[in-house]
């Protein structure tokens, strides 16, 4: 597992927008991209106020039975951040292209827990490679898929809200950028283990990702790091936190099965124990429309 990453190559890919994010959707609920025909009920990202973050903060706190503000602003952070990412990460590692998930194009709703419980997109754009062309979506050519990753999902939506957050709170820099960090490695994780896609090539795009965006994220040896790890025949990735998620805070939560709070030893065996348990069938192939076996 110590060779060199190749550049990713995708092949086969829907030949719609509509279609790539249905796809996506398949990887879970929190992947979905739904319709915003109806716009009642959904709430712009850029209108987000500062006593509507408040009010989600303190809705995540009372579901996760959280008393501590601080902790509590850390896990809406977290679920905000994987809500956002996690269409835009697996449509990247499944077909190179990056749906346009800016806080300008961004629709959400917000459950009685605090977390975004759906996700729209005002208008279907995608950025992707200058021969790829979707009928259904206004696109956006680039050479650099990091660069305008970074652009979409840090620059113009998590990193201004990870700021508001912080400042609101009082979070510690790496405490705030980890919440935002850990997210996009446990994505990429869960990406790995539910579909066909190469692991080298998530790895890969995860650290790319994680080097380019630098200090404003504190990503691959500060804030976590993707691991590549092997069981047996099985290969693929985990992730290591690099900063506490406060969760231990809540009643009878304990810490998490990668904290950097415990020892080295206990987080491999709890990454091992994880990675035995994936789904050895069913997986969401990156070629194909639907799940294959």
């Amino acid at each position: 597992m110590a060779e060199a990453l190749p550049a990713p190559h995708w092949r086969n890919r829907p030949v719609t927008f509509a279609e790539t994010m249905k796809v996506v959707g398949q990887l879970g609920e929190r992947f979905v991209v739904s319709g915003a025909e109806h716009r009642d009920g959904w709430l712009a990202a850029t209108a987000l106020s500062d006593a509507e973050i408040a009010g989600e903060v303190a809705a995540r706190g009372r579901a996760a039975g959280v008393e501590d503000a601080k902790a509590a602003a850390v896990l809406f952070l977290q679920t905000y951040a994987y809500r956002v990412a996690a269409p835009l990460l697996a449509a990247w590692v499944l077909f190179g292209r990056l749906p346009d998930v800016s806080a300008g194009n961004v629709l959400l709703r917000f459950g009685a827990d605090g977390r975004p419980s759906a996700l729209a997109l005002r208008r279907p754009r995608m950025t992707g490679l200058p021969h790829d062309r979707l009928p259904d979506a206004e696109g956006v050519a680039s050479n650099d898929l990091t660069g305008a990753a970074i652009r979409l999902l840090l620059d113009d939506h998590l990193l201004p809200l990870h700021d508001r957050v912080r400042a609101r709170y009082r979070l510690g820099s790496l405490l705030a950028k980890g919440a935002v960090t850990s997210q996009i490695g446990l994505i990429l994780t869960w990406i790995d283990a539910h579909s066909t896609a190469p692991w080298r090539r998530t790895a890969g795009i995860g650290l790319d990702f994680f080097e380019r965006a630098g200090d404003s994220l504190a990503g691959q040896g500060k804030a976590g790091e993707i691991l590549p790890l092997s069981l047996g025949v099985a290969e693929g990735i985990t992730f290591r936190r690099g900063t506490c998620c406060l969760a231990y805070k809540a009643p009878h939560k304990g810490y998490c099965g990668g904290c950097p709070l415990k020892k080295p030893a206990e987080i491999r065996a709890s990454q091992e124990k994880k990675f035995a348990e994936r789904p050895a069938g069913g997986l969401l192939a990156d070629w194909q429309l639907s799940p294959v076996r």
